[in-house]
């Protein structure tokens, strides 16, 4: 399967959870898997997560900072983590690390 079937494939079943009201949690954890992966893809097209954080911080996220922002620190943000990040750590987790980034960067809202 090319890289295109498998980010085509997480976005539609990410769709589909948020259209289930599935937690924040299920996904996340999902995502995670999925990323660890494919992370050999990622190392030079990290871009294709900004998307798929984009859906997840709409749905589950409450975060002070507007989309434009979001794309930017998000972009950014991916890159730099996914350079730092051993696959193969215990401890993986891109959405809570990216999720926790910004709320002290920019606070949640009520």
């Amino acid at each position: 399967m090319c890289s295109s079937d498998l980010i085509s494939d997480l976005i539609d079943w990410i769709d589909k959870q948020i259209n289930n009201d599935s937690t924040y949690d299920h996904v996340n954890r999902l995502v995670n898997v999925w990323i660890k992966d494919n992370f050999s893809i990622l190392i030079t097209n990290s871009e294709i997560l900004n998307d798929i954080y984009f859906k997840i911080f709409k749905k589950y996220w409450k975060i002070k900072i507007n989309e434009k922002q979001f794309k930017k620190e998000t972009n950014t943000f991916i890159k730099d983590w996914i350079k730092e990040k051993d696959h193969e750590d215990f401890d993986f987790n891109l959405g809570n690390d990216l999720k926790n980034y910004l709320s002290k960067k920019y606070g949640f809202t009520k």
